[in-house]
């Protein structure tokens, strides 16, 4: 069986433990050597969403919001702090 499985995407929480999300589709496709892989660097949390992975083309990762630490960057001379607004406006 053939299919794509790059869609995923790892997170963290407060206590800085790692997940690492993807599409029950994906993670069957996966060979235990793959998911003792990426198992290294989270939990493997497979969801069922057969109906956006076949009509949005889409995966998890396509349907998380990502969520970054505000920074400050100088822009003509002054400081500006950016935070996820920014972010979301441009992806």
């Amino acid at each position: 069986m053939m299919g794509y499985v790059a869609n995923l995407l790892q997170v963290c929480n407060a206590k800085g433990e790692s997940s690492i999300l993807l599409s029950e589709s994906a993670f069957n496709l996966l060979d235990p050597g793959q998911r003792i892989a990426l198992e290294r660097h989270g939990r493997l949390v497979p969801v069922a969403i057969p109906i956006i992975e076949a009509v949005g083309g889409g995966s998890v990762r396509c349907m998380m919001r990502r969520e970054f630490p505000a920074a400050e960057v100088r822009t003509s001379g002054s400081k500006r702090r950016l935070g996820n607004s920014d972010f979301d406006a441009r992806h």
